[in-house]
């Protein structure tokens, strides 16, 4: 009785190490997914890495621009080792640089200024 019982204790010794054999072994080749299947809760071995968002202030869509036009821009941005945001940012700048705001520009600041300011007067805040 002894003997048989001690067969037993080995017996399911052993297959609990094969199952774990077998968990890590699926988890190699095939990942976390078939790792669960044998009963073990795997990490997946291979790193993933979070994609990481743009860090931007705001963002902004240009629609209306030629395929072939955007592909240009693409391919100049690549070209100076930047991302197509940075160089169309640094275009834009040139282009603007030392222009005085337009006449529509300088009026709609003022009505805003103005409204702003109304705004924080029915508040009852201080303008600051």
């Amino acid at each position: 009785m002894a003997a048989e019982r001690i067969a037993i204790v080995r017996r399911r010794s052993y297959i609990r190490r094969r199952s774990a054999v077998m968990a890590a072994v699926s988890a190699e080749r095939y990942g976390a997914r078939m790792a669960k299947k044998h009963g073990k809760s795997v990490k997946p071995t291979r790193s993933v890495k979070p994609r990481q968002k743009a860090v931007t202030e705001e963002r902004w869509t240009v629609r209306g621009v030629a395929g072939p036009l955007q592909k240009a821009a693409a391919d100049a941005a690549r070209a100076e080792g930047l991302t197509l945001g940075v160089w169309v940012s640094r275009l834009l700048q040139a282009a603007v640089a030392g222009r005085e705001p337009t006449t529509a520009t300088a009026e709609w600041r003022a009505a805003l200024e103005a409204r702003v300011a109304r705004l924080e007067a029915a508040a009852g805040l201080a303008p600051g």
